[in-house]
């Protein structure tokens, strides 16, 4: 994990600008879909990236960390249809201290 994080902190500057980048791609998703934080395979670089419904991660690009965007994943009692709170919650899953 040091590795990941310090890959973060290097493509966004800081853990929270990446959870901010993160979290407002995930918000503009429309519909169903899944978004990632890929690596490409050859240039080691992290980025961000969309897939529509079920559809994974194509090319050069490695998945590391992906997040289900589909209306089930967010319909639950505790985040009642709510995609922001759904999207907060995640990150009250992780474990950041490397």
């Amino acid at each position: 994990a040091p590795q990941l994080k310090d890959s973060i902190e290097k493509r966004w500057g800081t853990h929270d600008a990446f959870k901010e980048t993160f979290s407002k791609m995930l918000l503009g998703i429309q519909g169903s879909g899944v978004g990632w934080l890929v690596k490409d395979k050859k240039k080691g670089i992290l980025s961000t990236k969309t897939t529509k419904d079920q559809d994974p991660v194509m090319g050069n690009k490695i998945p590391i960390f992906g997040v289900d965007m589909w209306e089930h994943a967010y319909y639950l009692q505790q985040y009642m249809n709510n995609k922001a709170s759904y999207v907060k919650g995640i990150w009250n899953m992780e474990d950041s201290r490397g």
